[in-house]
Formats: structure tokens, sequence, C-alpha cells
């Protein structure tokens, strides 16, 4: 911070908030009213205060990594690792799409944006609407016939 005086002695320039010397390590986070006073040899003085303000301005930096995993069912859970920088404190939530992720895991796929697609394909199942049929052609072999 550097304020300047004019006068026709040598002056003095001093910076306090409130009562109070600045602190060396710097300002928090918001506004802060700062009193800069001019004294000049004689012991004349003048003050004006000035407003520092200090925000965060900078978004965190997160760093993660495309992820392929072996379907172990329906949905397959994974570990999600990704870590995030920042000079405050950051929380870091996963979501799919507008929704948060679900804690099941992942559904079929990689595009998780079908998710009423994996859910009528489940309904399916549970209904019994997979059906096998014997192909004639092939004794012992089986066919699956698309749901109509």
């Amino acid at each position: 911070m550097t304020a300047t005086a004019t006068d026709i002695y040598p002056v003095t320039i001093t910076y306090s908030v409130g009562t109070e010397p600045l602190d060396a390590d710097g300002f928090a986070l918001g506004l802060t009213t700062v009193t800069v006073k001019a004294t000049d040899a004689n012991g004349n003085s003048s003050t004006k205060d000035i407003t520092v303000t200090i925000g965060d301005l900078t978004a965190p930096v997160i760093t993660a990594s495309d992820l392929t995993a072996e379907a172990t069912g329906l949905k397959t859970p994974v570990a999600m690792t990704a870590t995030a920088t920042d000079i405050y404190p950051v929380t870091i939530t996963y979501s799919v799409g507008t929704e948060p992720l679900d804690a099941d895991g992942f559904g079929p796929g990689a595009d998780h944006g079908h998710r009423e697609g994996h859910r009528r394909q489940r309904q399916q199942l549970d209904q019994g609407h997979h059906r096998h049929h014997r192909r004639p052609d092939r004794p012992g072999h089986h066919r699956q016939r698309p749901h109509r």
C-alpha cells in the first residue's frame, strides 16, 4: 500500500485499522477501512480513510481423469478420485447432468443423460420381457427375440 503526502517539512505516513497498526500478514476477505495519517516534522497531521476490498475471484483448479471400469451388474460402483486446489478449503461434489451422482454407481454405457432408458431396461428385465426362443436350426441354441 502506498500513499503520498506533500508538505514543506518532511512527512511520515502511517497506516492503521481502527486503533491498531496494519496486520503484517495482510487483509482478510471483505472490506477493511484503513486510516492513512500524514504527520510533518512540526507535528501537524491529516488523515484520510480508504477502503481495501479483498475478494476471492479465482475458481479452484480441479484435477480429474476419465475412468473405465468393468461392469459388475446393472450399476457399477466406481471410486471418484478428483482433487481440487485453492487458497481456501474446497468441497468436491459429483453430479450427472443436473442430478447428484447416484450412490449405487453408473448404469451401462458412457452417456448418462439417458437415465430413463436404463430405468426402462431394468423394468423390462424385472417384468420378464427378455424372452429366449429355441432356434430350430441349432439344437440347444437359444436366441434372444427383441421386445415389441
